[in-house]
Protein backbone atom coordinates (compact mmCIF):
# COMPACT_ATOMS: atom_id res chain seq x y z
CA UNK A 1 0.00 0.00 0.00
CA UNK A 2 1.49 3.36 -0.76
CA UNK A 3 0.86 6.46 0.77
CA UNK A 4 -1.10 9.76 -0.29
CA UNK A 5 1.95 12.52 0.02
CA UNK A 6 0.92 14.94 -2.93
CA UNK A 7 5.02 16.58 -4.03
CA UNK A 8 5.90 18.90 -6.79
CA UNK A 9 3.39 20.78 -8.15
CA UNK A 10 1.21 18.16 -10.23
CA UNK A 11 -1.39 15.38 -8.87
CA UNK A 12 -0.10 12.17 -8.43
CA UNK A 13 -2.65 9.35 -8.21
CA UNK A 14 -1.30 6.72 -5.68
CA UNK A 15 -2.36 3.25 -4.95
CA UNK A 16 -4.11 3.56 -1.96
CA UNK A 17 -5.94 -0.08 -1.81
CA UNK A 18 -4.30 -3.41 -1.96
CA UNK A 19 -6.05 -4.24 -5.05
CA UNK A 20 -8.60 -1.85 -6.78
CA UNK A 21 -8.64 -3.52 -10.07
CA UNK A 22 -12.20 -4.75 -10.56
CA UNK A 23 -13.28 -1.09 -9.10
CA UNK A 24 -11.62 0.37 -11.41
CA UNK A 25 -12.17 -1.57 -14.74
CA UNK A 26 -16.17 -1.59 -13.63
CA UNK A 27 -15.91 2.70 -13.68
CA UNK A 28 -13.40 2.84 -16.37
CA UNK A 29 -16.21 0.55 -18.64
CA UNK A 30 -18.97 3.36 -18.28
CA UNK A 31 -16.59 5.63 -18.99
CA UNK A 32 -14.73 4.48 -22.46
CA UNK A 33 -18.44 4.54 -24.05
CA UNK A 34 -17.94 8.75 -24.37
CA UNK A 35 -14.27 8.51 -24.57
CA UNK A 36 -12.60 5.14 -25.80
CA UNK A 37 -9.27 4.06 -25.71
CA UNK A 38 -6.64 2.94 -28.22
CA UNK A 39 -3.77 1.20 -26.82
CA UNK A 40 -0.26 1.78 -28.42
CA UNK A 41 2.04 -1.01 -28.15
CA UNK A 42 6.23 -0.35 -29.56
CA UNK A 43 8.17 -3.45 -30.07
CA UNK A 44 11.37 -4.91 -31.77
CA UNK A 45 10.77 -7.72 -33.98
CA UNK A 46 12.87 -9.90 -31.35
CA UNK A 47 10.52 -9.02 -28.44
CA UNK A 48 7.76 -10.94 -30.57
CA UNK A 49 9.80 -14.15 -30.31
CA UNK A 50 10.20 -13.99 -25.53
CA UNK A 51 7.71 -14.93 -23.22
CA UNK A 52 7.03 -11.37 -22.03
CA UNK A 53 5.32 -10.17 -25.14
CA UNK A 54 3.56 -13.30 -25.55
CA UNK A 55 1.81 -13.00 -21.80
CA UNK A 56 1.10 -9.48 -22.78
CA UNK A 57 -0.74 -10.58 -25.73
CA UNK A 58 -2.54 -13.30 -23.96
CA UNK A 59 -3.63 -11.13 -20.80
CA UNK A 60 -4.82 -8.13 -23.31
CA UNK A 61 -7.84 -10.65 -24.84
CA UNK A 62 -9.52 -9.72 -21.42
CA UNK A 63 -9.47 -6.19 -21.66
CA UNK A 64 -12.51 -5.10 -22.64
CA UNK A 65 -12.40 -1.61 -22.05
CA UNK A 66 -10.09 -1.38 -25.09
CA UNK A 67 -11.67 -0.44 -28.44
CA UNK A 68 -8.32 -1.28 -30.24
CA UNK A 69 -4.83 -2.24 -30.38
CA UNK A 70 -2.27 -1.14 -32.46
CA UNK A 71 1.36 -2.89 -32.50
CA UNK A 72 3.97 -0.95 -34.08
CA UNK A 73 7.39 -2.12 -35.33
CA UNK A 74 10.29 -0.88 -36.48
CA UNK A 75 13.27 -1.72 -38.29
CA UNK A 76 14.71 -5.17 -39.30
CA UNK A 77 10.80 -6.36 -40.01
CA UNK A 78 11.32 -8.81 -42.76
CA UNK A 79 8.00 -10.27 -44.51
CA UNK A 80 8.17 -13.45 -42.59
CA UNK A 81 8.78 -11.39 -39.18
CA UNK A 82 5.46 -9.29 -39.97
CA UNK A 83 3.36 -12.65 -40.66
CA UNK A 84 4.40 -14.18 -37.74
CA UNK A 85 3.68 -10.93 -35.61
CA UNK A 86 -0.12 -11.06 -37.79
CA UNK A 87 -0.87 -14.46 -36.67
CA UNK A 88 0.19 -13.64 -32.78
CA UNK A 89 -2.51 -10.89 -32.38
CA UNK A 90 -4.96 -12.19 -34.93
CA UNK A 91 -6.80 -13.89 -31.77
CA UNK A 92 -7.32 -10.49 -29.74
CA UNK A 93 -10.97 -9.90 -29.92
CA UNK A 94 -10.09 -5.79 -30.33
CA UNK A 95 -9.67 -4.18 -33.52
CA UNK A 96 -6.13 -4.96 -34.11
CA UNK A 97 -3.47 -2.96 -36.26
CA UNK A 98 0.07 -3.36 -37.12
CA UNK A 99 2.22 -0.35 -38.05
CA UNK A 100 4.76 -2.15 -40.47
CA UNK A 101 7.63 0.81 -40.31
CA UNK A 102 10.14 -0.81 -42.44
CA UNK A 103 7.50 -2.30 -45.32
CA UNK A 104 7.08 -0.82 -48.28
CA UNK A 105 3.68 1.03 -47.96
CA UNK A 106 4.63 2.97 -44.71
CA UNK A 107 8.24 3.32 -46.01
CA UNK A 108 6.26 5.25 -48.98
CA UNK A 109 4.91 7.63 -46.87
CA UNK A 110 8.31 8.27 -45.60
CA UNK A 111 8.94 9.40 -49.00
CA UNK A 112 6.06 10.99 -49.21
CA UNK A 113 6.67 13.32 -46.34
CA UNK A 114 10.15 14.35 -46.84
CA UNK A 115 9.05 15.43 -50.54
CA UNK A 116 6.84 17.69 -48.86
CA UNK A 117 9.35 19.01 -46.69
CA UNK A 118 8.35 16.66 -43.41
CA UNK A 119 11.18 15.35 -41.24
CA UNK A 120 10.80 11.56 -40.73
CA UNK A 121 13.69 10.97 -38.29
CA UNK A 122 15.84 8.02 -37.80
CA UNK A 123 14.22 4.69 -37.16
CA UNK A 124 13.60 3.96 -33.68
CA UNK A 125 10.98 3.67 -30.82
CA UNK A 126 9.74 7.43 -31.04
CA UNK A 127 9.02 7.32 -34.57
CA UNK A 128 7.53 4.31 -34.49
CA UNK A 129 5.05 5.90 -31.68
CA UNK A 130 4.67 8.81 -33.86
CA UNK A 131 3.53 6.50 -37.08
CA UNK A 132 1.14 4.67 -34.48
CA UNK A 133 -0.16 8.33 -33.16
CA UNK A 134 -0.84 9.56 -36.60
CA UNK A 135 -2.90 6.51 -37.72
CA UNK A 136 -4.67 6.25 -34.27
CA UNK A 137 -5.81 9.86 -34.94
CA UNK A 138 -6.62 9.44 -38.76
CA UNK A 139 -8.45 6.57 -37.84
CA UNK A 140 -10.75 8.64 -35.41
CA UNK A 141 -12.04 5.80 -33.48
CA UNK A 142 -10.31 6.39 -29.91
CA UNK A 143 -10.02 9.60 -27.87
CA UNK A 144 -7.69 8.48 -25.06
CA UNK A 145 -3.91 6.83 -26.53
CA UNK A 146 -2.28 4.76 -24.21
CA UNK A 147 0.82 3.50 -24.54
CA UNK A 148 3.59 0.78 -22.81
CA UNK A 149 6.75 -1.03 -23.52
CA UNK A 150 6.24 -4.80 -24.77
CA UNK A 151 9.37 -6.07 -22.79
CA UNK A 152 7.15 -6.10 -18.91
CA UNK A 153 7.88 -9.26 -17.30
CA UNK A 154 6.25 -8.49 -14.27
CA UNK A 155 2.83 -7.23 -16.75
CA UNK A 156 -0.64 -6.57 -15.35
CA UNK A 157 -3.41 -5.15 -17.26
CA UNK A 158 -4.39 -3.07 -14.22
CA UNK A 159 -1.57 -0.64 -15.31
CA UNK A 160 -3.67 0.38 -18.43
CA UNK A 161 -6.71 1.33 -16.21
CA UNK A 162 -4.59 3.11 -13.84
CA UNK A 163 -3.16 4.98 -16.68
CA UNK A 164 -6.34 5.91 -18.51
CA UNK A 165 -8.87 6.65 -15.82
CA UNK A 166 -7.67 9.76 -14.59
CA UNK A 167 -8.53 11.45 -18.62
CA UNK A 168 -11.63 9.30 -19.26
CA UNK A 169 -13.39 10.29 -15.94
CA UNK A 170 -15.43 12.90 -17.78
CA UNK A 171 -15.38 14.65 -13.85
CA UNK A 172 -11.70 15.89 -14.28
CA UNK A 173 -9.99 17.59 -16.71
CA UNK A 174 -6.49 15.60 -17.15
CA UNK A 175 -5.02 15.54 -20.89
CA UNK A 176 -1.73 13.35 -19.69
CA UNK A 177 -0.90 10.83 -17.20
CA UNK A 178 2.40 9.49 -16.33
CA UNK A 179 3.32 6.35 -15.38
CA UNK A 180 5.26 4.99 -12.15
CA UNK A 181 6.49 2.27 -10.08
CA UNK A 182 8.64 0.78 -7.53
CA UNK A 183 11.69 -0.26 -9.78
CA UNK A 184 13.09 -2.79 -7.32
CA UNK A 185 13.86 -6.64 -7.14
CA UNK A 186 16.65 -7.72 -5.13
CA UNK A 187 18.55 -4.56 -5.79
CA UNK A 188 17.81 -0.98 -6.86
CA UNK A 189 17.05 -0.21 -10.72
CA UNK A 190 16.28 2.16 -12.51
CA UNK A 191 19.66 3.96 -12.36
CA UNK A 192 19.06 6.86 -15.12
CA UNK A 193 16.32 7.71 -13.00
CA UNK A 194 18.14 7.06 -9.90
CA UNK A 195 21.40 8.44 -10.86
CA UNK A 196 21.30 11.02 -13.51
CA UNK A 197 18.02 12.64 -14.50
CA UNK A 198 17.26 13.24 -10.79
CA UNK A 199 20.86 14.87 -9.70
CA UNK A 200 20.93 16.20 -13.80
CA UNK A 201 17.63 18.25 -12.97
CA UNK A 202 18.42 19.44 -9.35
CA UNK A 203 22.12 20.49 -10.52
CA UNK A 204 20.17 22.58 -13.23
CA UNK A 205 17.81 24.68 -10.59
CA UNK A 206 21.40 25.32 -8.90
CA UNK A 207 22.03 27.43 -12.11
CA UNK A 208 18.85 28.48 -13.38
CA UNK A 209 17.60 29.07 -10.07
CA UNK A 210 14.85 26.69 -8.43
CA UNK A 211 12.11 29.16 -9.76
CA UNK A 212 11.90 27.82 -13.08
CA UNK A 213 9.16 26.14 -13.52
CA UNK A 214 10.08 23.73 -16.57
CA UNK A 215 12.83 22.23 -13.36
CA UNK A 216 10.39 22.11 -11.10
CA UNK A 217 7.42 20.29 -13.20
CA UNK A 218 10.19 17.51 -13.98
CA UNK A 219 11.51 17.07 -10.34
CA UNK A 220 7.86 16.27 -9.89
CA UNK A 221 7.30 13.02 -11.24
CA UNK A 222 8.06 9.80 -9.49
CA UNK A 223 9.89 7.70 -12.52
CA UNK A 224 10.79 10.42 -15.24
CA UNK A 225 11.86 7.48 -17.82
CA UNK A 226 8.86 5.25 -17.94
CA UNK A 227 7.61 4.17 -20.88
CA UNK A 228 3.94 4.21 -19.75
CA UNK A 229 1.65 6.87 -20.22
CA UNK A 230 -1.69 7.90 -21.35
CA UNK A 231 -2.99 11.33 -23.28
CA UNK A 232 -5.97 13.25 -24.48
CA UNK A 233 -6.29 12.73 -28.57
CA UNK A 234 -6.30 16.61 -28.80
CA UNK A 235 -2.92 16.82 -27.72
CA UNK A 236 -1.92 13.88 -29.67
CA UNK A 237 -2.79 16.07 -32.22
CA UNK A 238 -0.22 18.93 -30.89
CA UNK A 239 2.81 16.82 -29.46
CA UNK A 240 6.29 16.44 -31.20
CA UNK A 241 7.83 13.22 -30.35
CA UNK A 242 11.60 12.69 -30.01
CA UNK A 243 12.81 10.12 -32.23
CA UNK A 244 16.17 9.39 -29.99
CA UNK A 245 16.71 7.91 -26.70
CA UNK A 246 15.07 11.31 -25.28
CA UNK A 247 11.65 10.07 -25.90
CA UNK A 248 10.28 9.98 -22.27
CA UNK A 249 12.28 13.27 -21.37
CA UNK A 250 10.76 15.25 -24.63
CA UNK A 251 7.54 13.83 -24.06
CA UNK A 252 7.53 15.24 -20.36
CA UNK A 253 8.71 18.57 -22.14
CA UNK A 254 6.11 19.02 -25.26
CA UNK A 255 3.38 18.11 -22.92
CA UNK A 256 4.66 20.87 -20.34
CA UNK A 257 4.51 23.41 -23.13
CA UNK A 258 0.83 22.40 -24.21
CA UNK A 259 -0.68 22.05 -21.11
CA UNK A 260 -1.82 23.54 -18.38
CA UNK A 261 -0.06 21.88 -14.83
CA UNK A 262 -3.88 20.93 -13.70
CA UNK A 263 -4.65 19.17 -16.80
CA UNK A 264 -1.13 17.19 -16.44
CA UNK A 265 -0.83 13.68 -13.46
CA UNK A 266 1.11 10.36 -13.01
CA UNK A 267 -0.45 7.37 -11.59
CA UNK A 268 1.14 4.59 -9.87
CA UNK A 269 0.20 2.07 -12.15
CA UNK A 270 1.77 -1.23 -10.68
CA UNK A 271 3.68 -1.69 -7.06
CA UNK A 272 6.66 -3.06 -9.06
CA UNK A 273 7.70 -3.60 -12.53
CA UNK A 274 10.37 -5.71 -13.83
CA UNK A 275 11.60 -5.52 -17.57
CA UNK A 276 14.68 -5.57 -19.46
CA UNK A 277 18.25 -3.75 -18.74
CA UNK A 278 19.86 -1.62 -20.74
CA UNK A 279 24.06 -2.52 -20.55
CA UNK A 280 26.47 0.46 -19.22
CA UNK A 281 29.07 0.83 -21.80
CA UNK A 282 32.02 2.58 -22.64
CA UNK A 283 30.63 3.86 -26.28
CA UNK A 284 29.08 7.17 -25.97
CA UNK A 285 26.84 5.60 -28.53
CA UNK A 286 25.80 2.86 -26.96
CA UNK A 287 23.69 1.89 -24.01
CA UNK A 288 22.94 4.08 -21.35
CA UNK A 289 25.51 6.12 -22.31
CA UNK A 290 23.91 6.80 -25.14
CA UNK A 291 20.50 7.32 -23.33
CA UNK A 292 22.00 10.16 -21.34
CA UNK A 293 23.35 11.82 -23.86
CA UNK A 294 20.08 12.23 -25.79
CA UNK A 295 18.27 12.86 -22.30
CA UNK A 296 20.72 15.53 -22.11
CA UNK A 297 20.74 17.29 -24.64
CA UNK A 298 16.96 17.25 -24.56
CA UNK A 299 17.02 19.24 -21.78
CA UNK A 300 19.42 21.75 -23.03
CA UNK A 301 17.42 22.46 -25.72
CA UNK A 302 14.15 23.13 -23.60
CA UNK A 303 15.85 25.19 -20.93
CA UNK A 304 17.95 27.48 -24.13
CA UNK A 305 14.35 28.02 -25.61
CA UNK A 306 13.38 29.67 -21.97
CA UNK A 307 16.36 32.01 -22.11
CA UNK A 308 18.70 29.83 -20.57
CA UNK A 309 22.80 30.40 -21.77
CA UNK A 310 24.65 27.89 -22.14
CA UNK A 311 28.51 28.41 -22.46
CA UNK A 312 30.93 25.32 -22.40
CA UNK A 313 31.99 26.20 -18.56
CA UNK A 314 28.79 25.96 -17.45
CA UNK A 315 28.92 22.17 -18.66
CA UNK A 316 32.28 21.60 -17.11
CA UNK A 317 30.78 23.42 -13.44
CA UNK A 318 27.37 21.39 -14.18
CA UNK A 319 29.09 17.87 -14.31
CA UNK A 320 30.69 18.95 -11.05
CA UNK A 321 27.37 20.17 -9.50
CA UNK A 322 25.84 17.51 -10.78
CA UNK A 323 28.31 14.58 -9.02
CA UNK A 324 28.03 16.19 -5.87
CA UNK A 325 24.47 15.92 -5.88
CA UNK A 326 24.39 12.28 -7.33
CA UNK A 327 27.25 11.53 -4.19
CA UNK A 328 24.49 12.69 -1.64
CA UNK A 329 21.76 10.38 -3.47
CA UNK A 330 23.94 7.23 -3.24
CA UNK A 331 24.33 7.77 0.47
CA UNK A 332 20.86 8.07 0.75
CA UNK A 333 20.17 4.94 -1.51
CA UNK A 334 22.69 3.22 0.28
CA UNK A 335 20.79 4.11 3.38
CA UNK A 336 17.53 2.85 1.79
CA UNK A 337 18.71 -0.61 0.63
CA UNK A 338 20.27 -1.09 3.99
CA UNK A 339 16.71 -0.28 5.84
CA UNK A 340 15.07 -2.86 3.33
CA UNK A 341 17.71 -5.34 3.48
CA UNK A 342 18.33 -5.17 -0.14
CA UNK A 343 21.96 -5.35 -1.73
CA UNK A 344 23.66 -2.25 -2.77
CA UNK A 345 26.97 -1.89 -4.59
CA UNK A 346 27.96 2.25 -3.69
CA UNK A 347 31.31 1.43 -5.87
CA UNK A 348 29.55 0.46 -8.49
CA UNK A 349 27.00 3.35 -8.45
CA UNK A 350 30.13 5.86 -7.96
CA UNK A 351 31.19 4.85 -11.30
CA UNK A 352 28.06 4.81 -12.94
CA UNK A 353 28.12 8.81 -11.58
CA UNK A 354 31.70 9.41 -12.46
CA UNK A 355 30.92 8.10 -16.25
CA UNK A 356 27.62 10.34 -16.36
CA UNK A 357 29.48 13.20 -15.06
CA UNK A 358 31.66 12.74 -18.14
CA UNK A 359 28.53 11.88 -20.86
CA UNK A 360 27.05 15.58 -19.05
CA UNK A 361 30.16 17.79 -20.76
CA UNK A 362 30.23 15.43 -23.61
CA UNK A 363 26.78 16.16 -24.37
CA UNK A 364 27.48 19.94 -23.89
CA UNK A 365 30.16 20.08 -26.30
CA UNK A 366 27.55 18.80 -28.57
CA UNK A 367 25.14 21.02 -27.82
CA UNK A 368 27.43 23.65 -27.76
CA UNK A 369 28.53 22.73 -31.74
CA UNK A 370 25.45 22.43 -32.80
CA UNK A 371 22.23 23.71 -31.03
CA UNK A 372 19.79 23.24 -33.71
CA UNK A 373 21.14 19.86 -34.58
CA UNK A 374 20.65 18.29 -31.34
CA UNK A 375 17.04 18.67 -32.01
CA UNK A 376 15.55 15.31 -33.20
CA UNK A 377 11.58 15.94 -32.40
CA UNK A 378 9.36 14.86 -35.24
CA UNK A 379 6.78 17.82 -36.37
CA UNK A 380 3.22 17.21 -34.46
CA UNK A 381 0.23 16.07 -36.37
CA UNK A 382 -1.49 18.80 -37.56
CA UNK A 383 1.39 20.10 -38.88
CA UNK A 384 2.10 16.90 -41.41
CA UNK A 385 -1.96 17.04 -42.50
CA UNK A 386 -1.63 20.48 -42.76
CA UNK A 387 1.23 19.95 -45.60
CA UNK A 388 -0.49 16.73 -46.66
CA UNK A 389 -3.74 16.89 -46.30
CA UNK A 390 -4.86 13.70 -47.86
CA UNK A 391 -2.05 12.22 -45.59
CA UNK A 392 -5.02 10.06 -42.85
CA UNK A 393 -6.73 8.43 -45.87
CA UNK A 394 -2.94 7.95 -47.06
CA UNK A 395 -2.15 5.81 -43.70
CA UNK A 396 -4.91 4.28 -43.39
CA UNK A 397 -5.27 2.68 -46.67
CA UNK A 398 -0.91 1.93 -46.20
CA UNK A 399 -2.05 -0.34 -43.15
CA UNK A 400 -5.36 -1.66 -44.85
CA UNK A 401 -2.68 -3.23 -47.65
CA UNK A 402 -0.11 -4.51 -44.76
CA UNK A 403 -2.83 -6.29 -42.83
CA UNK A 404 -4.52 -7.78 -45.87
CA UNK A 405 -2.20 -8.98 -48.19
Amino acid sequence: MSDFFQNGIITTHHLLADDTADDIEKRILRYTKENPIALILPAAVMEFRKPALANIIKSLAGVKYLREIIFTVGAGVRRKDFLLIRRMTSGLPQKCSIIWNDGRNIQGLFSAMKKSGISTGVDGKGRSVWMAMGFALAEGRSKVMALHDCDIVSYDTRMIARMCFPIVNTETEFLYTKGFYSRVTDKMHGRVTRLFVTPLIRALQEFAGEGNQYLKYMDSFRYILAGEFAMDHELAKRVRIPCDWGLEVGMLSEVFRNCSLKQICQAEILSRYEHKHQALVASPKKGLNKMVTDISRSMFSVLASGGMDFRQETFENLAVAYRRIAQDLIAEFYSDAAFNSIGYRRDEEQSTVDMFARMIIRAGRSYISAPLGSVSELPNWNRVNSAIPEFPELIKQAVKKDMSS
